[in-house]
């Protein structure tokens, strides 16, 4: 059959006949978790049923939507396979938000590993308090705050909600847990401060919403990184901030 490759959705459909005539046996083989989100507006706007697989009445929304030829496709661009890290709030929202640029951990879980990483974040709160005041030392009032601990509407926990990228690992030292920038920078005090310091810079959030996924509840020095195949579509267009 033929690859038809519309907005979060592959399907692929049979050469002998048009699309969307009853009798095609449109097969979807390949569903991007986001699409769960897009199902919820179809079934507002369009009345299709609460089954997602409900296949040809999304294949008839999609094409309908993108005016696209079904008989003369583009070529898929394949997901772009990522570690994912599990973070808690509020540190993942200062990720996202560009106020932590230096993640730390106790094991050295990003050992080998630099690039592109999705962020996914955990259902716990770590206490803020010393980092509040940390920001507060560097000239950050109430409602700065207050927003860098916040993620935009659309984006909670539970969800991988963007992608970082992610530069080599180094070893903390006492010069790191005595320097007040490096405390800004991994928005820690010395007594929290993990053995193993990890940039992460260039956070992009995902485009319409975060992705629901199961991350790991902790990590210990046996633990690694989990992997997903994250569809391009959903990577903004613009360059990641510096």
């Amino acid at each position: 059959g033929k690859v038809v490759l519309l907005p979060n959705l592959l399907l692929v459909t049979a050469l002998s006949v048009p699309a969307r005539s009853p009798s095609v046996r449109s097969e979807v083989f390949r569903i991007t978790p986001g699409l769960h989100r897009r199902c919820v507006s179809l079934r507002r706007d369009t009345g299709v049923r609460s089954d997602p697989m409900d296949r040809m009445k999304l294949l008839d929304w999609f094409l309908h939507q993108t005016g696209m030829d079904p008989n003369e496709p583009s070529a898929p661009e394949p997901p772009r396979r990522v570690p994912v890290v599990t973070i808690n709030m509020p540190a993942a929202a200062l990720i996202m938000n560009g106020q932590k640029t230096i993640h730390h951990c106790a094991a050295n879980i990003f050992d080998g590993i630099t690039g592109t990483v999705a962020l996914h974040v955990g259902f716990e709160d770590d206490q803020d308090e010393e980092i509040r005041e940390i920001l507060k030392t560097w000239g950050l009032d109430e409602k700065a705050i207050e927003e860098a601990f916040r993620l935009p509407s659309g984006y909670s926990r539970g969800q991988i909600v963007g992608t970082v990228e992610v530069g080599e690992t180094f070893n903390r030292t006492e010069q790191h847990l005595n320097s007040q920038p490096m405390q800004r920078l991994v928005c820690s005090s010395p007594e929290k401060m993990g053995e193993y310091l990890t940039p992460m810079m260039g956070a992009r959030f995902l485009k319409g919403g975060g992705m629901p996924a199961y991350g790991k509840e902790s990590y210990d020095d046996t633990e690694t990184l989990w992997h997903i195949d994250l569809d391009v579509h959903l990577l903004p267009d613009e360059a990641p901030r510096e």
